[in-house]
């Protein structure tokens, strides 16, 4: 009789320990889903519009999540909650264009304008944008300031300065073909300094992984690519909205 109740108790303190790691172990990825959405707000595109539905959204969603560890439901709903939420963060990269690949040549096409990203490592009160042909005539040329971090600018395919810089009366539209672009910031001597220049690229799809998620893009050249979200959140990107 003591050797069953012995039994019973210590069948009792396994459960309850099982119990008690389960728990803990939800609870730590309670705190990684903080940590994602922490990650998500601050790389997040400052020039968007708040969503404060989607905002709503995230919250109930952890508030499930919670209720999940504390109910003690199953860890398969309790981690098929997680996959769902993380899953639709990803996806509303799909059908939008990023800009996160370096830009060596840009295709302009017939009565269509082209657009590109650049990164600023600092605030400048100013930064000069220059377009150039196939023969490295300057055929563009544009002046902005620009604050830390991406920048989205659209060039409407047009000569607007001679091959020395000098202002046309008149912009006339360029052919179609390959050019290049050039980002410049002046250096603390005032000389010029070469930005980062980006193309955007489309995403096609996600795909989810162990520990995070892949992007596939394709950029203007019909080239694809493939990026973790790890990579695109410490690297930064441009968002085409």
């Amino acid at each position: 009789m003591i050797d069953a109740i012995q039994h019973y108790a210590q069948q009792q303190r396994e459960t309850y320990q099982k119990e008690r790691d389960q728990t803990d172990k939800d609870k730590k990825t309670i705190n990684d889903l903080y940590l994602f959405l922490s990650k998500s707000m601050e790389c997040q595109d400052p020039f968007a519009e708040f969503d404060a539905s989607k905002y709503t959204s995230n919250v109930l969603q952890i508030k499930q999540c919670e209720n999940a560890v504390y109910q003690r439901e199953s860890t398969q709903q309790f981690s098929d909650s997680i996959e769902k939420f993380i899953q639709s963060q990803d996806n509303h990269f799909i059908g939008k264009k990023i800009a996160i690949l370096p830009l060596q040549t840009m295709q302009l096409e017939e009565g269509k304008n082209q657009s590109f990203a650049y990164k600023a490592d600092k605030d400048y009160p100013k930064v000069t944008i220059r377009v150039y042909d196939q023969e490295n005539k300057l055929v563009f040329q544009a002046e902005e300031k620009s604050k830390k971090g991406h920048h989205h600018f659209e060039w409407n395919g047009t000569q607007n300065v001679s091959p020395i810089g000098v202002p046309l009366e008149n912009a006339v539209r360029c052919a179609p073909g390959a050019y290049k672009v050039q980002v410049v910031a002046p250096n603390n001597q005032g000389k010029e300094r070469p930005l980062t220049v980006l193309q955007y690229a489309q995403v096609t799809a996600t795909e989810r992984g162990e520990n995070h998620s892949m992007l596939f893009i394709k950029n203007d050249q019909d080239q694809y690519f493939k990026i973790s979200t790890d990579q695109l959140k410490q690297s930064g990107y441009c968002l085409m909205t």
